[in-house]
């Protein structure tokens, strides 16, 4: 072939290789492209109930049914009429990104202080507005739904069987640490002073394990950590918890290398831990460290003793606390009259107040100064009269005398029960009579129950082969059921301070930015309605009170009525949404579930707000005043 033949050859190769390029180009790369954008429509939707799963179904349901907040998988917002869509898109948006003020729905965006960026927010919003697929994707009940919220349900099971559950309780090593056991053994096994147990010791020292029934003759330990003592070794070691196995006649097994203890049953083989109910004899030289929340009745009953062998050892320190009065756990030391504080540095007034229970610009203002500015230091600030300090983790007898002016013989005489200047802690310590029979804490399935969303005692144990009954090891692990919604939904109410335009009403935002035109919110109303309602039902949907007075139905979360007292209100709940009954702030019914009805007969006269607990913005306002007649001869008038 000659090079002319060649070269047509090419171009004309050339031309069909471009016109089919081109040809494919106009007939088939539309059909490609709307493939692919549908191909990513529905990855969006998938990833959305990936992050439905992870953060929303605690609130909302595994398949967005409606729990603590309301139902998400709605066929209203599956709507794909252009304008509908829209606009149900941009209220989730705005909604997902900054929450709902005065609820538990926080804001999501993160630049709202949420967890989730744009495009996360974007998966939800395509989540919660997809289209039905048909009988294929089918909800809880049966009724068709998006493929996303299939994809959501399949996630939280897969969610559940990722979360442990286990009974917590009581272990040797924490009854040990709760009663000061072991540091003291430890310390004089080897020849270190107790006022020297919390200073470090030498890397690489070799120190004595007191003997136990493991090791009777004891054991040799290497000291491998740069910061140990003979305070935190002593847990490192389990010297306490063996302590009290050894009294008790528990077996175990102690890895003081790897630090691990494990408790054997009968035949030698581990358990995961004690047996909540049972009882232990503690050592004789066994103390208590009160903790938070604790009384000198709680202490006494979990111990089988009473509080007045626990108030005879510790008089000084008890004087003047009830046995049913609750401790804070925190040392307090009387100060002399007329007190002051002498600062080392400029300290916010905030900071000082705490250490005597006071506010800020009290103490400020005691002082003749702003809260703004800092507390000075050098210089005596004054405390109010009978104003107590509370000790701090490092303190020193001595430290806080000086910087409160006074002696260390001072404050020993005003608070008694320091017996010794050089071992004054931060914490409460209370001897205690001998102990034999410590009552073993733990969990029951409730108790376990309560920290996971939609699951109760009974269902968590049939779940696992258990019956409501059985009294199971702490540590026991279990499994959540399917139904589940993961973790217990969090109580913390959003402020709407991170998004506040759109997280709170038009007219609270208003007056919150200054608007002198805002508009104040008129609800409840002055003065009750003129006319009484015979007939009251009081419809829940989602998050609303909706009122039927006489048939009328009144706007949604501002209904008003008056009622004769005798008159008995209907409750309906015909939304999928649980909410509670809560008759002028006391909740008659707290568990007011879907297809729900209750009943209330208001016999005493006065004003009272019908709300519900999971929802702040539900409302309305039911008043009771006896019927003298008025209203009727009014009415009588106008006829003629």
């Amino acid at each position: 072939m000659n090079t002319n033949k060649q070269r047509v050859l090419i171009v004309t190769l050339l031309f069909l290789i471009v016109g089919g390029c081109a040809g494919y180009t106009v007939i088939d790369l539309p059909v490609r492209a709307d493939s692919q954008e549908e191909h990513m429509y529905w990855e969006s939707v998938t990833r959305g109930g990936l992050l439905y799963a992870n953060n929303c179904r605690t609130c909302h349901g595994n398949q967005g049914e409606g729990f603590v907040a309301p139902a998400l998988n709605r066929s209203d917002w599956r709507d794909q009429d252009p304008i509908a869509l829209e606009e149900n898109q941009e209220m989730l948006w705005q909604t997902l990104a900054c929450g709902r003020a005065g609820t538990t729905m926080p804001a999501w965006l993160d630049e709202h202080g949420g967890a989730l960026n744009v495009r996360q927010i974007e998966h939800l919003v395509n989540l919660l507005t997809a289209p039905e697929n048909g009988d294929e994707y089918v909800d809880q009940d049966g009724e068709p739904t998006s493929r996303g919220w299939v994809d959501a349900r399949r996630f939280a099971h897969n969610l559940n069987m990722e979360l442990v559950p286990s009974i917590t309780g009581d272990s040797l090593q924490s009854i040990a640490d709760a009663h000061n056991l072991g540091v003291e053994r430890l310390a004089e096994a080897n020849d270190v002073p107790m006022d020297e147990v919390d200073q470090t010791l030498e890397r690489g020292r070799t120190i004595q394990v007191p003997p136990n029934n493991q090791d009777p003759e004891g054991t040799e330990y290497t000291i491998i950590g740069d910061f140990d003592s003979i305070e935190t070794l002593t847990g490192d070691l389990y010297v306490g918890a063996t302590m009290i196995a050894d009294l008790n006649d528990i077996d175990y097994e102690v890895d003081y290398v790897g630090s691990e203890f494990r408790l054997l049953d009968e035949d030698g083989q581990p358990v995961s831990g004690l047996l909540p109910g049972e009882e232990l004899a503690l050592p004789e030289e066994a103390t208590y460290t009160v903790i938070a929340g604790d009384s000198l009745e709680s202490i006494a009953e979990q111990r089988n003793i009473s509080p007045n062998e626990i108030r005879a050892l510790n008089e000084a320190m008890l004087e003047g606390i009830e046995d049913d009065e609750e401790m804070d756990g925190e040392r307090h030391l009387e100060l002399p009259a007329d007190p002051v504080v002498i600062l080392a540095d400029d300290l916010d007034w905030d900071v000082v107040a705490e250490w005597y229970g006071l506010e800020g610009d009290e103490l400020a203002t005691l002082n003749d100064a702003g809260e703004e500015d800092e507390a000075p230091a050098n210089e005596p600030i004054q405390l109010p009269d009978g104003a107590e300090y509370t000790v701090q983790e490092l303190d020193t007898l001595e430290g806080i005398a000086q910087m409160h002016d006074t002696t260390v013989e001072e404050l020993m005489e005003l608070n008694p029960e320091i017996d010794d200047p050089d071992d004054v802690t931060h914490e409460i310590v209370l001897d205690l009579p001998q102990v034999d029979a410590y009552v073993i804490q733990g969990d029951d399935f409730s108790d376990v129950a309560d920290e996971y969303g939609n699951v109760n005692g009974p269902e968590l144990a049939q779940a696992n082969g258990y019956t409501e009954d059985d009294v199971l090891r702490v540590g026991t692990q279990l499994e959540l059921p399917d139904h589940a919604y993961g973790t217990a939904p969090a109580d913390a109410v959003n402020t709407g301070e991170g998004c506040v335009q759109h997280a709170v009403t038009e007219g609270t935002y208003a007056s919150i930015v200054g608007d002198p035109d805002a508009v104040e919110d008129d609800f409840p109303p002055a003065e009750p309605p003129e006319d009484f309602t015979d007939e009251l039902v009081i419809r829940s949907h989602n998050t609303d009170w909706t009122f039927d007075a006489d048939g009328e139905e009144l706007e949604p979360n501002r209904g008003v009525a008056k009622i004769r007292p005798g008159t008995t209100v209907l409750w309906e709940n015909v939304g999928p949404t649980l909410h509670t009954v809560t008759i002028g702030g006391e909740t008659e019914d707290p568990n007011f579930a879907e297809g729900d009805t209750f009943e209330f007969t208001f016999n005493e006269t006065g004003e009272y707000q019908i709300t519900c607990d999971f929802h702040p913005e539900q409302d309305g306002y039911v008043y009771v005043e006896e019927d003298d007649g008025s209203g009727d001869a009014g009415e009588e008038e106008a006829a003629e």
